[in-house]
């Protein structure tokens, strides 16, 4: 029980409850989440209590150039959106 979950991605891929009884249990010895099922994480949540868990508001794009990439992807896409052309970024909904 050394593992260490750790969770950046999307709160919905991530069962809390089956986080919290592994947590509980000790077949995790820790997590670390930046993203939740529930945003902003509801103030009773016991994700923010605890002592096995590291809670982030949802930062972990916080940086300069990451935010700086997001703009310049998003008025690609549109520009591209507007000229009639598909946008590289964008995806099936049907497939997913």
């Amino acid at each position: 029980p050394g593992a260490i979950f750790i969770n950046g991605a999307r709160g919905a891929i991530v069962q809390e409850d089956a986080l919290l009884h592994a947590l509980d249990h000790g077949t995790l010895r820790a997590a670390g989440l930046d993203v939740f099922a529930t945003e902003p994480l509801p103030m009773d949540s016991p994700l923010r209590t605890h002592p096995k868990v590291t809670a982030l508001p949802h930062i972990g794009s916080a940086t300069f150039e990451t935010r700086h990439a997001m703009a310049v992807l998003a008025t690609t896409n549109l520009l591209q959106a507007l000229a009639d052309e598909r946008p590289a970024a964008a995806f099936d909904t049907a497939a997913v």
